[in-house]
């Protein structure tokens, strides 16, 4: 992604880019908007009561 912060909408269930309306499936493929590839994927864990967000 272009370094815009996406959001999780929930009502909607799909991830939204604010900075250029991009709409996105909960796993990151494009379901409307300008951008040209899907969002990159990170891999998520719980540690404790950590939430660990990394690069895939």
């Amino acid at each position: 992604h272009l370094g815009c912060l996406v959001r999780w909408e929930d009502k909607d269930n799909e991830i939204f880019c604010p900075c250029h309306g991009a709409k996105y499936t909960q796993t990151g493929e494009i379901i409307s908007g300008p951008q040209p590839l899907p969002l990159a994927p990170f891999n998520v864990r719980i540690e404790g009561e950590d939430l660990i967000i990394a690069k895939a």
